[in-house]
């Protein structure tokens, strides 16, 4: 038991005192965050602000004890469920007080996305019908719920009979997306951009801080980066422009603050993402996510650029012909196997598999209709717990920042089916891993 002399005693009360205080301001100035009790002596009470508050908080406080970064515990205050923080270590300084601030903001973010979602499973699809443009975001947080979004497509159609508006199209494309019917839904797509270029997404509430173009183009859900999922809900107002072979960028366009260009690589898109490259050359706004950087994004360039990064496996990528795979075998051996193949421009895993042997590659092209592959080596990359770890990371300006973290018992790791959202232990490694990710992952190599 530690003892202090009465003097040490008196200081020990004054610094937590100070702390709880800076706490408390800096919960405050935060709009994210809610103060539910007064502040008298060194214990501070509060939450993040989030539909299902209670869920999230609780979460919240079970990732703060597991990744180390502090051990608040929860209390009750007129019912509802708070973050109690209680600070008794003179060693404690402002710079822990940040760190947990900042960590309630990321992990409260994060919660705030699966907590919505096992929220929509319990309860009655919101009213969409009616609205005149609902977007991508809540349809597909809809559909990952579990909801069954036919009877929304139905009204829609009916909707569309009478009002031919090309918003209701998308939508009705979108949803066609999610039920697993591409070619009609790009059909019916292909009729809304022939009418109309521009859209906005309902994706925010709040006054509009920043104005975002977004350059698109024709194609499934894997087609764009997806940014309503990034920006809904938060102070900036989005505009889509669709851009195609018939219908090019126009001369002029809304006012915005910055331009992002969110056509994603793939050979359906080269010649576009060409030509973008042109038009963007001296555009007179920021311009994030340049065509010419996307255009070396292909599999085989990626693995290419990365081969002689220190510290990073990157087998290399092969593109091949369906003949030239067939034919293999004169140059292979059995040490070279497994093999990674997967055909090109796909996604999601579709058509992606582990070949072990010739006449397992000569299996999987028979049921295979496309014409070219990537091909890389199998690189066994389980942790040491048998688990196999996916990381997903964005470079900006240079600087790698953790999308997500997906945990799996499989090699071929999915975010949505490595079992994240029933899995709060994957959930909280996850969590850790992003707030200690600059300091972990990244230690050696960025």
């Amino acid at each position: 038991m530690k003892v202090y002399g009465t003097q040490k005693l008196g200081h020990v009360i004054w610094h937590t005192c100070q702390l709880a205080h800076y706490l408390k301001e800096k919960i405050l100035m935060c709009d994210k965050l809610e103060l539910l009790a007064p502040v008298t002596l060194n214990i501070v009470c509060f939450r993040y602000r989030a539909e299902q508050a209670d869920a999230v908080n609780a979460k919240i406080v079970i990732a703060l004890q597991e990744s180390g970064i502090a051990a608040p515990s929860t209390t009750k205050i007129n019912t509802l469920l708070a973050i109690r923080v209680a600070i008794f270590n003179h060693r404690t300084t402002e710079v822990h007080i940040d760190a947990m601030l900042d960590a309630c903001l990321r992990f409260g973010k994060q919660f705030s996305v699966y907590t919505h979602t096992e929220a929509f499973m319990t309860t009655e699809l919101p009213d969409y019908a009616n609205r005149p443009f609902i977007g991508l975001a809540p349809l597909m947080a809809s559909a990952l719920a579990g909801f069954d979004l036919a009877p929304l497509g139905s009204l829609l159609l009916e909707r569309v009979k009478t009002e031919p508006k090309p918003e209701t199209l998308i939508d009705i494309a979108n949803i066609l997306f999610l039920r697993g019917f591409p070619e009609l839904a790009l059909s019916i797509q292909k009729e809304a951009l022939s009418q109309q270029q521009l859209y906005q997404p309902p994706i925010t509430e709040q006054p509009i801080q920043l104005r975002l173009l977004v350059l698109m183009s024709a194609g499934d859900l894997m087609a764009n980066t997806p940014l309503e999922f990034l920006i809904q809900h938060s102070d900036i107002g989005l505009t889509q422009v669709y851009v195609t072979e018939t219908s090019p960028l126009p001369d002029t366009v809304p006012e915005h603050d910055v331009l992002f260009v969110a056509v994603a690589q793939s050979d359906a898109n080269m010649a576009l993402l060409n030509s973008l490259t042109n038009k963007l050359a001296n555009w007179p706004k920021p311009v994030l996510n340049k065509p010419e950087a996307i255009s070396l994004l292909a599999r085989n360039q990626v693995a290419d650029r990365l081969q002689d990064a220190p510290g990073l496996v990157a087998p290399e990528t092969l593109r091949v012909s369906k003949h030239d795979l067939i034919t293999v075998h004169e140059i292979l051996t059995d040490d070279d196997y497994p093999l990674i193949i997967r055909p090109v421009d796909s996604h999601a895993g579709q058509g992606l598999a582990k070949i072990d042997s010739y006449s397992a590659l000569i299996d999987y092209l028979t049921t295979e209709n496309a014409e070219e592959f990537y091909l890389a080596s199998f690189y066994d990359y389980k942790s040491a717990d048998g688990l196999y770890r996916k990381y997903r990371i964005v470079l900006i300006a240079g600087k790698p920042y953790l999308c997500h973290q997906a945990i799996s018992e499989q090699w071929m790791i999915h975010y949505l089916n490595a079992g994240m959202a029933d899995n709060a232990e994957k959930r909280a490694e996850e969590a850790a891993s992003m707030v200690a990710f600059d300091q972990n992952f990244c230690t050696n190599t960025c």
